[in-house]
């Protein structure tokens, strides 16, 4: 593509942290996730605990402004991410020292006052999201920094400081219609369901409404038929912002899907996350007692842990990277986790956080990303490219 080489949109080399090849190794048996078999091939499904760390690759690294200026359409169908201009109401200013006085601190302000705002978005920005009869599930947030934040701040998440998608192609399935769809766990995190589910459930009724039959990358249910599922197709889709501006230092670099082969052929890591309230990433089963259990399936039964398999490719030097340097408040990037549709568009795309060698040497970037489930109609001109 000709913007890939442009020195005019150039903005830095970047050490940009990959996979190492050599944690790349078959296992030695079949593995299931959720309902899907997953292939014996090089890298499936690896423990983190076995992943190591990653390798930083010098890449070139394109100023997304400067490219958007040139007149490319950068979009979610064919990079898998797209930047926009959206101001916030709530108040972002925060103080250090294990309080803050952001509202985006604040889990009841972001339920009620964020949350709004992020599907208004999803539906001005996601193609057939505006539709009436779409619906958009806000399921999960998260808040990331470093230093003093990470240190202080209970619910600061660290960067995340690899080359990956949040899922994968079986996964993606298994996270919406087995977990979103089929459990409580959004509804123990935040004490109610976000108000943008209105009267949607977790439940085999709603999942059999709201899904079509898929049956490329995901099985049926025992005892469902392909018939039985009668909704659209569906998306997971992160909007991410910063939560002060403009951002010094450790931006998110983010991977054109273009260049970046959309099967079933990457390398993905395998964690596990605590379903206790307030559980991370990591948690070991045995630290978890038995009554502090909330998260449970529609029938009641108890789930220890959630698995979550995401994609890690390895290194290409035909993948083009952009950037938007000191981003603000103001802007919003929206990132494709996973796509059902097997049409040509992008069905993931992939980032990481970066090492700016023109930023603020020693400054935190501070983030936030909410997780959205975007289910279509399922009229097809609601999901045309």
């Amino acid at each position: 593509m000709a913007t890939h080489a442009r020195q005019d949109l150039f903005y830095a080399d970047c050490q940009v942290p990959y996979r190492r090849a050599d944690t790349a190794a078959l296992l030695p048996e079949q593995k299931k996730h959720g309902l899907c078999d997953l292939p014996l091939r090089p890298g499936i499904a690896t423990p983190v605990a076995r992943m190591g760390r990653p390798e930083n690759v010098a890449m070139p690294v394109l100023d997304g402004r400067k490219v958007m200026a040139a007149g490319e359409k950068l979009s979610l169908e064919e990079q898998g991410w797209v930047h926009i201009r959206h101001a916030s109401s709530m108040d972002s200013a925060t103080t250090i020292g294990g309080s803050t006085s952001s509202q985006f601190y604040d889990q009841e302000a972001v339920l009620n006052d964020y949350f709004p705002e992020v599907e208004a978005i999803i539906r001005s920005n996601v193609k057939g999201a505006s539709h009436p009869d779409a619906k958009v599930l806000i399921f999960d947030h998260a808040i990331r920094s470093g230093g003093q934040k990470l240190a202080q701040i209970e619910q600061v998440n660290p960067y995340a400081g690899i080359v990956h998608s949040d899922a994968t192609i079986r996964s993606g399935h298994t996270r919406a219609k087995d977990q979103i769809m089929g459990t409580n766990e959004t509804e123990v995190k935040y004490g109610k369901l976000p108000a943008c589910w209105g009267d949607v459930r977790p439940t085999q009724e709603w999942r059999r409404k709201l899904f079509r039959a898929d049956t490329t990358d995901h099985g049926i249910a025992t005892g469902d038929t392909a018939d039985s599922y009668v909704g659209g197709a569906h998306l997971i889709v992160n909007v991410w912002r910063p939560i002060t501006g403009p951002v010094r230092q450790w931006p998110l670099a983010l991977l054109d899907a273009r260049t970046l082969p959309q099967g079933d052929v990457h390398p993905t890591m395998m964690n596990l996350y605590d379903n206790s309230p307030g559980g991370k990433a990591g948690a070991p089963e045995k630290m978890q007692d038995e009554s502090n259990l909330k998260v449970h399936d529609e029938y009641g039964n108890k789930i220890r842990l959630r698995e979550g398999e995401i994609i890690t490719p390895l290194h290409s030097k035909e993948h083009r990277w952009l950037v938007f340097p000191q981003m603000t408040p103001e802007e919003v990037l929206l990132l494709k986790v996973f796509d059902s549709r097997v049409d040509g568009r992008a069905r993931f795309g992939c980032h990481s956080a970066v090492y700016d060698p023109r930023g603020e040497k020693g400054a935190e970037r501070e983030s936030i990303e909410v997780r959205c489930l975007v289910i279509l109609p399922p009229e097809p001109e609601h999901s045309k490219l």
